[in-house]
């Protein structure tokens, strides 16, 4: 059954501060956000998708980038570390977390970003201009005058060429997502302790979905997927994102139509996938096709898709933009196939010389000329590494033993652009920063083994973010560049022997011969180090 709390406990609604952005967003100094990065709002991406319907954006190496609400700094640190000719600013509410994120500063020696506890609403054009702006997880969990201050500022800070980028809650998919948060808010209201109201919610759920009752029932449908998504994440989620004062989804038109009237338009969204209507079923895509207006046709795909949530890019409404997209347009890029693209053939036993379709992915895309399919298999076999549609092309045509490119060029365009809309290649906005080699002496980049002084979530320079076991975060902090790899690996031998860490066999059985233990960890150390290349940890 579910605990009731006790009466003497005040209702938090009776003890809020006047100003309710201050009150909300101090609960992020009592149970703290984990420090995340989000690949999607770092410059370099945002770069990409504004070159991409035609407008020049600053390059990210010597930006000037401000965050909004970016607790600890988790989120543009990174990109400190990477662009150390940029310049980065966060603001935060939250003083603990804007005092702690000046401890990872101070640690990682970095000088060219600052974090500054104050309100949104305080900044004014005197604050700076920046190429862009980012505002993660925050737009629908503020009061509506201070979502009005964020869509001020992203129209007076921004630079003329600059990229806004704002993430929200949206409708039709938080319909009834609204109505379990309403739920749980009632619930806990009574308690007051932050790791209880999350304990408390979730039982709440549980509660509800093991009381309904038959199969076609639509109540519990949804209670069994918020259930599911609720139980597979972390507190700070749950607690911020449903158990916050504020939380107002709106549609994407409602957004859009904020934007408007500060002066601001409609870029893109961060998935450039999430944008094309081809992605939906074929009679879907049939009658929205006819659409003209981008955000008309956006708005029908999120009620067929029921979608909940956005990361909206947007830029001054004075910039020139076009959506239909070239097929010259990707031969501006740098590309990688999605790893999920498989190929439902052997690539080393498939004669080229023939033409003739090629499926992948259990025949979900099939490629109808051999130039495609070879030129999947050449981003395939780079393992989600990086390279030029013009490299590509020149790859591709040797492949096929041609000494001609034209025809490989002119087939790979369409292509391309097709399958990046599609999700099935991503596009850059430059080369990648790690190596492809294993280096004499191996070096974890440097924010990567920052974060594995701490934990065990690194990021890679993609800004990706890793959850890693505790051998490969004690291996990562000895990969500073200054020790071969049988050095780093003698030097984790001692370190863990230090810590008396328990080396197992595959039975679960503890091994005690030194010499067995020496061999199984220098196993690890080289199974760690072809994982920290192939997903982009090694620099130069």
């Amino acid at each position: 059954m579910v605990k009731k709390a006790s009466a003497t406990i005040a209702d938090p609604r009776d003890t809020k501060a006047k100003d309710t952005s201050t009150s909300s967003q101090n609960s992020y100094d009592v149970i703290k956000y984990e420090s995340r990065v989000f690949h999607e709002s770092s410059p370099q991406h945002l770069r990409m998708m504004a070159r991409l319907f035609g407008m020049n954006a600053p390059k990210a190496s010597k930006a000037r980038v401000l965050e909004l609400g970016c607790g600890v700094g988790g989120n543009i640190m990174p990109l400190a570390v990477l662009f150390p000719e940029a310049k980065f600013v966060g603001v935060d509410l939250s003083e603990v977390q804007i005092t702690e994120g000046k401890k990872d500063i101070d640690a990682l020696g970095l000088k060219n970003i600052e974090l500054t506890h104050m309100s949104i609403s305080d900044i004014d054009i005197d604050f700076g201009e920046f190429d862009y702006i980012i505002c993660h997880g925050v737009f629908s969990w503020v009061p509506k005058q201070v979502q009005w201050d964020i869509i001020r500022v992203c129209k007076e800070n921004l630079s003329k060429h600059g990229v806004a980028y704002v993430s929200y809650n949206t409708l039709p998919g938080w319909g009834v997502v609204s109505t379990i948060r309403d739920m749980m808010v009632y619930h806990t209201k009574d308690f007051s302790d932050p790791k209880e109201k999350v304990s408390q919610a979730i039982t709440m759920l549980k509660f509800a979905l093991e009381n309904q009752t038959g199969e076609t029932n639509h109540w519990k449908v949804a209670l069994e997927k918020e259930l599911k998504i609720l139980t597979n994440t972390t507190a700070d989620y749950v607690f911020h994102e449903h158990l916050e004062e504020n939380n107002n989804p709106m549609y994407f038109y409602q957004f859009i139509e904020m934007a408007n009237k500060a002066g601001l338009k409609y870029l893109g969204d961060s998935s450039l996938a999430s944008m094309y209507v081809g992605n939906m079923t074929a009679k879907a895509a049939d009658t929205l096709k006819g659409l003209t207006n981008q955000v008309h046709q956006e708005q029908y795909m999120d009620f067929v898709r029921n979608r909940r949530f956005r990361s909206t890019l947007l830029c001054h409404d004075s910039n020139n933009l076009n959506f239909n997209l070239s097929a010259e347009k990707a031969f501006e890029f740098y590309l990688s196939l999605n790893s999920s693209v498989k190929p439902d053939f052997d690539p080393t036993l498939e004669d080229w010389t023939k033409e003739g379709p090629r499926s992948f992915n259990n025949g979900d895309m099939v490629a109808n000329d051999r130039i495609i399919a070879l030129a999947m298999i050449v981003l395939m076999e780079k393992n989600g590494h990086r390279i030029s549609a013009n490299e590509l092309v020149t790859e591709t045509t040797k492949r096929l033993g041609w000494n001609n490119e034209l025809a490989v060029h002119a087939m790979l365009g369409n292509c391309v652009m097709e399958l990046a809309m599609r999700g099935g290649i991503f596009l850059y906005d430059g080369p990648e920063h790690c190596v492809r080699t294993i280096s004499e002496k191996p070096e974890v980049w440097r924010y990567a083994w920052h974060r594995a002084e701490a934990g065990n979530i690194l990021v890679n320079v993609d800004l990706k973010s890793a959850r890693v076991d505790f051998f490969y975060a004690e291996f990562a902090k000895l990969l500073d560049g200054n020790r071969t790899k049988n050095e780093a690996i003698d030097e984790l031998k001692k370190n863990l022997k230090k810590l008396k860490v328990a080396v197992k066999a595959n039975d679960g059985s503890k091994i005690t011969d030194e010499a067995t233990i020496d061999g199984e960890i220098e196993a690890f150390a080289l199974k760690a180090l072809d994982y920290f290349l192939a997903e982009s940890f090694l620099v130069a």
